[in-house]
């Protein structure tokens, strides 16, 4: 009863992180057949770039076709794309742990910026780095939302995020080891480097702004 009592506390506290990993399971369903090459019309709309059905071929467009239909909702869908179930449970296992800290932490306010933020410097990153094509995941919130922790953390020690330096080192060496091409020998696919990244870059930046602002908040309490 109290496993439940805690988890039931814990989704109550952080509805906003609970939120987006039961957005991402209901939409999982749209990525089936990626691997396969056979891609629902919702997965098609979730894609970064616009992808046509010609005939029986796949068309994949370009950023500034995107741009020319309007269809601005592409430069944040990719997170929810999850090429198999390994790879949506191990981002919302992460996206999980690291999100309740911030948003217990910070609010939903900073939780989002993160998200958001993370994931459109995930998507431009990986399609800086590779050009148009199919890739998706979390992953890239999910080293945003470490970079936003370890950032925040080291601004405010006070309210450290309780994340242990050393599986802050683990990401960066999966992140160093996924731009040696090792891991894509063992995995469906390949890994989205750039996405990871940019993601990560994102997330220091929007960890140090909400450290300085908690920062400054709790200086003019004192003041006061």
């Amino acid at each position: 009863m109290a496993v439940n009592g805690d988890l039931r506390g814990a989704l109550g506290r952080c509805w906003g992180t609970a939120g987006l990993v039961a957005l991402a399971v209901a939409l999982y369903p749209a990525s089936f057949g990626a691997l396969d090459n056979d891609l629902s019309w919702l997965l098609r709309q979730m894609t970064f770039v616009p992808v046509d059905l010609v005939g029986n071929q796949y068309q994949v467009l370009d950023l500034a076709d995107m741009a020319a239909r309007g269809e601005w909702w592409r430069l944040v869908s990719p997170m929810f794309i999850h090429f198999g179930a390994p790879h949506l449970v191990f981002n919302l296992l992460w996206l999980w742990v690291v999100g309740q800290r911030i948003e217990a932490a910070s609010g939903r306010l900073w939780l989002g910026l993160a998200v958001l933020a993370s994931s459109l410097a995930a998507n431009f990153g990986q399609y800086w780095l590779t050009g148009p094509g199919l890739y998706g995941g979390l992953s890239g919130v999910v080293f945003g939302l470490f970079g936003h922790a370890f950032a925040f953390s080291r601004l405010n020690p006070q309210q450290d995020l309780g994340l242990p330096l050393a599986l802050y080192g683990f990401m960066l060496g999966f992140l160093a080891l996924g731009f040696t091409g090792l891991i894509d020998y063992f995995i469906p696919g390949a890994i989205a480097n750039g996405a990871h990244l940019g993601g990560l870059l994102a997330g220091l930046a929007t960890g140090a702004l909400a450290g300085f602002w908690h920062r400054r908040a709790k200086g003019s309490s004192i003041e006061a």
